[in-house]
């Protein structure tokens, strides 16, 4: 029997927790979700003052903009169910939007309007606890249980089974179901991931500093073994208990051992030489110890944030920790991927060492952990340095410079031979020796810089790295005399993309297509007969593909019923691209 490999243990284990811990919604993440709730909420400052003035036109843009994300969630989802509480948000608050805005005829179907979506929102909140009894119970004591006031159920049974409500009771209704589900649905929601998020920014924080406490050099810290980093499994082992050898020694003296009498404890004495070397080889065991501690410590802040801090909080707050900053003591505008002391992280190949060994390891964890965390790193990375050139433009500063110099040394990394080995250990052969078998401290120098180099294009073509869209947005956005700026990106990007290099996406570029437009004096209309000429000849393999249009041009006969196309067809020249982007380029 085989043995089995340990990473691939891991992986599957890693898969079988995303299936199980993991949902499809409709939405991207939790922050669109909060955004568009605050939104939804805005309907009760309408009802309230019952004019459209009350609210500001960026947020009349944003209610309206909510409105049609939450049918956009709906058009997504299975069967388009969405929870009930938002759904029910979404229908008052769309009730209100046209009642204010005056989009409704009369003031009946307003009121059939708010009526509907009352009833539907009460119900739908009583068959959930009616499912989970096993006797049926009235909708009003049901209501009751989670804290809803009962004079909303009463408007309900009204608006079921009698004469429909006023308007404005139904308003007020409204507003006040709105309110209730404010209190128990969106702050609950809202507060509950705000602590998701403040917990996985300590455990970010927390590996911070345990890297910070390390007592190895940067030497020791080479020497770790970085596969055991890479390869650990995120989830918590539990460690077997060790049987020590001199078990039998060690109980001497006890009552477990009745021949302790008959064994000879006395040790011989030691010479002074033996006793420095023991002592020596205490030390570095100690000094070992502590290493390893530091190093497991720091990694199981990394475990327990993959796995207890969901996906959508997690890739947010890693994000800002890493690049963007503003968490986690990290000044705005400059994630802990740029090291803030000159001092000790300057702006040199030993700079780049430094903070790659400290930050290294939460990468690593990341991208195997969390499917596309490598390509959202690489691309908020270079949204970075665009956003940098952006505010400073040509007068570029020491400290722009130093930003620019590690955001582009983390993309090299991102897309080197050296993080992508793991996957394809091909791309590590040197010399014919595989450097993914050899740890990094044990690199020479040629072989540190062919580790450096950017991997193959086949290797980050199959990750789905989207390498030709960051060449597109690098092209043409920078100043070219600023070093590591966006203009050398583009370069760099160009060199691995090489032959497989798609402009602007794979769109033609416009202006070119309308210059040959222009040139273009006149079209050759085609009747049908000499359409059907040219179909004919390709069918029929001829190779000879210029045809004599104008010997096949003729106008069409008023006479001839067949002949009714006014124009007939006329020879493209042109090809425009699909405007919704059907039509991609290569990757």
């Amino acid at each position: 029997m085989e043995p089995t490999n340990s990473s691939t243990v891991a992986s599957q284990r890693r898969r079988k927790r995303m299936r199980t811990q993991s949902r499809l919604t409709p939405w991207k993440d939790g922050y669109e979700l909060d955004t568009v709730g605050r939104a939804l909420l805005l309907a009760m400052r309408l009802l309230r003052d019952a004019t459209m003035s009350c609210l500001t036109e960026h947020e009349q843009a944003d209610l309206q903009h909510a409105l049609h994300r939450v049918n956009m969630w709906k058009a997504r989802s299975d069967q388009g169910r969405i929870p009930h509480s938002m759904e029910t948000t979404y229908c008052l608050a769309q009730v209100a939007w046209h009642d204010v805005n005056g989009s409704c005829c009369s003031s009946m179907e307003l009121r059939m309007a708010y009526a509907t979506a009352i009833m539907r929102g009460v119900n739908g909140l009583a068959d959930v606890l009616q499912q989970n009894r096993a006797y049926a119970a009235s909708v009003a004591s049901l209501c009751e249980q989670i804290g809803l006031p009962g004079w909303l159920v009463d408007i309900r049974h009204e608006a079921a089974h009698n004469d429909l409500p006023t308007l404005p009771v139904l308003r007020l209704a409204t507003s006040t179901f709105i309110g209730y589900l404010e209190e128990r649905y969106w702050i609950p929601m809202a507060n509950s991931r705000h602590e998701m998020r403040q917990a996985a920014v300590d455990l970010l924080v927390k590996y911070k500093e345990t890297c910070k406490k390390k007592t190895t050099t940067d030497a020791t810290a080479k020497q770790e073994d970085e596969a055991r980093l890479i390869d650990s499994s995120t989830d918590e082992e539990s460690e077997s208990n060790e049987t020590n050898d001199d078990s039998f020694e060690q109980s001497l003296g006890t009552n477990r051992n009745r021949f302790a009498v008959l064994s000879d404890t006395a040790e011989p004495p030691k010479s002074k030489k033996q006793r420095n070397m023991e002592e020596a080889k205490a030390k570095q065991k100690v000094a070992a110890a502590a290493t390893k501690e530091a190093v497991h410590s720091a990694l199981h802040f990394v475990r327990v944030f993959v796995r207890d801090v969901p996906i959508d909080v997690g890739y947010h707050v890693a994000l800002s920790f890493l690049v963007w900053g503003g968490i986690g003591e990290a000044p705005s505008g400059r994630g802990v991927l740029i090291p803030g002391s000159p001092a000790s992280f300057p702006a040199s190949d030993e700079g780049v060492e430094r903070i790659r060994l400290r930050y290294k390891p939460l990468i690593l964890v990341l991208c195997r952990s969390w499917p596309g965390f490598a390509h959202a790193l690489l691309v908020h990375l270079v949204d970075h340095v665009l956003s940098i050139e952006a505010t400073v433009g040509d007068n570029v500063d020491e400290g722009s410079k130093r930003k620019l110099f590690f955001l582009t040394s983390w993309i090299r990394f991102l897309l080197s031979r050296e993080l992508h080995v793991r996957n394809d250990k091909a791309i590590g052969l040197f010399k014919k020796e595989d450097l993914s078998e050899k740890r990094p401290a044990k690199w020479t120098k040629a072989e540190l810089e062919f580790m450096k180099s950017p991997a193959p294009y086949s290797t980050l073509s199959q990750a789905r790295f989207p390498l030709n869209s960051l060449c597109d947005r690098c092209v043409g956005t920078g100043v070219i005399g600023v070093e590591n700026g966006s203009h050398d990106l583009s370069v760099f990007l160009s060199d691995i993309l090489g032959e497989y290099s798609v402009a602007n996406h794979g769109v033609p570029d416009r202006e070119a297509s309308e210059s040959i437009a222009a040139e273009t004096e006149t079209l050759t209309a085609i009747s049908l007969h000499g359409m059907d000429q040219v179909l004919q000849n390709i069918s029929d393999g001829v190779t000879d593909t210029s045809i004599d249009f104008a010997s096949a041009v003729g106008e069409p006969s008023a006479s001839d019923p067949s002949n009714a196309l006014k124009g007939g067809w006329t020879q493209c020249q042109t090809w425009d691209a699909c405007p919704i982007g059907s039509l991609p380029g290569r990757l």
